[in-house]
């Protein structure tokens, strides 16, 4: 009796630890983190976040937009990384497959661009902008 009061006790306390870090990955998802990992880029200044949606599904699919506004004195900080991470100069030139991240750029925007797209499934692809001429950092990621 004793010994299945403790196995109870013991799956009980496992159950609620993995719920514990189930959550705790959950929360790590958040726009400075996302824009570290995907795009390299360390926000190390001062900055406002404009929009910010994560929404994937069980299969895996979904997407990321995160708007990023900066002063204009905290841009050549970023810009500089976008330099040492191989950032192209805008315009886009590549063929996306949406014209989603064009809402947030015009033709006569200045700045850099960074873009995968999957070699298997051309759909999905992620983009990071840097707009100089806005002020603006736009992370894109959709996964179908």
């Amino acid at each position: 009796m004793v010994n299945l009061l403790k196995l109870r006790t013991r799956r009980a306390l496992v159950i609620i630890i993995g719920f514990t870090v189930i959550l705790f990955m959950a929360g790590c998802r958040t726009p400075y983190s996302l824009v570290k990992h995907h795009a390299n880029i360390a926000l190390n200044c001062h900055y406002k976040i404009e929009e910010f949606s994560d929404f994937w599904g069980a299969t895996g699919d979904g997407e990321t937009i995160i708007v990023i506004s900066f002063y204009k004195q905290e841009i050549k900080k970023i810009v500089g990384q976008c330099i040492e991470n191989n950032f192209r100069k805008l315009p886009v030139i590549e063929l996306l497959p949406d014209d989603f991240i064009y809402k947030y750029l015009s033709k006569d925007d200045t700045g850099y661009y960074k873009l995968t797209i999957n070699e298997k499934d051309h759909r999905n692809y992620m983009i990071t902008v840097l707009n100089t001429s806005t002020n603006k950092l736009i992370l894109y990621y959709v996964l179908y």
